[in-house]
């Protein structure tokens, strides 16, 4: 079956360039805000059908990398790092029979939900990042006990994202010919 002509993804644009001279935090921002934009461009302009479709035997979609990312982002920035409680729906989420449950319930959501729940949890992430220092230490440990800095949780959102940014990309490219960004 020949694959469909590459479209567009998204409406969303790229940030511009990376300034390859510029200090460590703005270094780390501007990397993570090309993955958060790239996650986001994958996701848009495709129906439901299309963000729960599969490729090969993983169960991965691009709806649930998406709820995944968000969940990621909220866990990091607004529970482990300034140890405010979690929102909804991560509340009420039934992690304890499903440890999965971001990847698992996200085909119960509309494109459009979910588009607005990253949405919202790159902002609180953006908000909080952009009030602390790098070196200032989440309010809660890793799960290992140990400290972690904002600086540890950018590089390892930075290191989320382009997993999952390459999962999007494989996810992406059979429905339309999307490939890159």
């Amino acid at each position: 079956m020949p694959m469909p002509e590459p479209t567009p993804m998204g409406e969303t644009p790229l940030p511009p360039k990376h300034d390859r001279v510029a200090d460590e935090r703005t270094t780390l921002v501007q990397f993570l805000e090309l993955y958060r934009t790239i996650a986001r461009r994958k996701a848009e302009g495709i129906g439901a059908e299309q963000m729960n479709q599969t490729v090969g035997a993983s169960p991965l979609t691009i709806a649930s990398l998406v709820k995944h990312l968000a969940f990621v982002e909220d866990i990091w920035f607004t529970v482990r790092f300034t140890g405010a409680p979690f929102a909804e729906p991560w509340n009420s989420a039934p992690f304890v029979d499903d440890p999965d449950w971001d990847l698992h319930s996200a085909a119960d959501d509309t494109p459009e939900e979910l588009l607005e729940l990253f949405d919202d949890a790159c902002e609180r992430s953006r908000t909080i990042e952009r009030a602390a220092a790098l070196d200032d230490r989440a309010a809660t440990l890793d799960q290992d006990g140990a400290p972690v800095s904002l600086r540890w949780i950018l590089v390892h959102l930075i290191e989320e994202y382009a997993r999952h940014v390459g999962h999007l990309d494989m996810l992406r490219e059979p429905i339309d010919g999307s490939v890159g960004d």
